[in-house]
């Protein structure tokens, strides 16, 4: 009885999807930002902020800083650093990142480093002083739309050094007006670039070396050799060529050793780069991003020559990553959060000391 019931429920359903002309389209099973939620999105382009969320609330950002969140948002809307792009979550540091690297291929294209990553490890000081104010108050313990919680002012800044000198930014939590704006760090007003505040998607010059982008809430400061009012349009995809290209090569390393979360790294929000001539290096931290809670590391090097780098350099570090130094030098690197020997703990380190020359 229940089988015949069940059958004429289905048939009933089909009937009615054939007679209003329904379209069924397969659905992609998202996850959120930091993988712990799964769940379905009404649309390909959102991505799941979580599964608890309350659908009502899909498309307001700014409600995941109260007690129900949203289920999903749009694409282009960010949550902190995690950027909704094109249905997968990405990150505005990594915008950035790509933002600098168009600079880099501009001003000096084979010679150059970019590293993103935690204020304390981009910064060279952080404990001086504006209007009797330790720089450092302005990047931690904000409130984003009236929150009750505590939550960083800036998310990762980016440092590039290219010939002409040294350029700098990074994303905001709170609007670039707020009395803890980052520009006060800057020891400008924190009105500076309320003349640019409009929806064109790119960066516009607030003038004293500053461009800001309204859409990301992202700011951009280069050196003063920098001339013009816009920054440089890429002649090259900098995604593909700096980030896609050397990745693939790492994640087929980690296919062959059945490392399938490697393939969903998404974030890139810390971040290294460095090119001389023809030598690159690419290498990423990825945090706690998986479902068992661990961090990890890749590392690309090309036409970089170190004899036993394997052998004599990893592995004496750490013996529990993936290595290859046939080819380019390779390296994929975990850890736990009850492993303190890693070479995952030294990547701000060890990515700072790699110097091409």
């Amino acid at each position: 009885m229940k089988k015949k019931l069940l059958f004429a429920a289905f048939l009933v359903l089909l009937i009615i999807s054939i007679v209003v002309a329904v379209d069924w389209y397969p659905a992609a099973l998202k996850e959120s930002w930091n993988r712990r939620s799964t769940g379905f999105c009404s649309s390909e382009s959102q991505c799941l902020v979580s599964s608890a969320g309350d659908r009502g609330l899909n498309n307001q950002p700014n409600r995941f800083f109260t007690d129900t969140k949203p289920y999903c948002v749009n694409a282009t809307q960010f949550i902190l650093d995690n950027y909704c792009e094109n249905g997968g979550w990405s990150s505005r540091t990594k915008l950035l990142a790509l933002e600098f690297l168009k600079v880099a291929n501009a001003q000096s294209p084979d010679d150059f480093s970019l590293f993103c990553s935690s204020p304390e490890k981009a910064l060279n000081n952080l404990e001086y002083e504006v209007d009797n104010v330790l720089v450092s108050e302005y990047f931690r313990n904000c409130h984003p739309f009236d929150s009750t919680g505590s939550y960083p002012c800036i998310n990762s800044v980016c440092v590039l050094k290219y010939s002409d000198g040294v350029a700098f930014g990074t994303s905001l939590n709170i609007p670039v007006d707020d009395e803890n704006s980052f520009l006060n760090a800057l020891d400008v007003s924190k009105n500076k670039c309320d003349s640019v505040k409009n929806d064109n998607n790119r960066f516009d010059f607030c003038g004293d070396n500053i461009w800001y982008n309204h859409d990301t809430e992202s700011i951009v400061v280069l050196p003063e050799s920098y001339l013009g009012s816009n920054l440089p349009s890429a002649n090259i995809n900098p995604e593909s060529s700096f980030i896609v290209q050397p990745f693939d090569v790492l994640n087929s390393l980690a296919e062959s050793s059945n490392l399938d979360m490697f393939s969903k790294t998404r974030l890139f929000n810390n971040i290294y780069f460095a090119k001389k001539g023809n030598k690159k290096i690419f290498s990423f931290l990825e945090k706690d991003q998986t479902e068992f809670g661990y961090d990890y590391i890749g590392l690309f090097m090309e036409n970089i020559e170190i004899s036993n780098f394997c052998e004599d350099v990893v592995y004496n570090v750490d013996d529990g990553v993936l290595c290859s130094d046939a080819g380019d030098l390779l390296v994929i690197a975990k850890k736990t959060p009850e492993i303190d020997d890693s070479l995952v703990n030294l990547w701000a380190d060890m990515t700072a000391k790699l110097r091409l020359s």
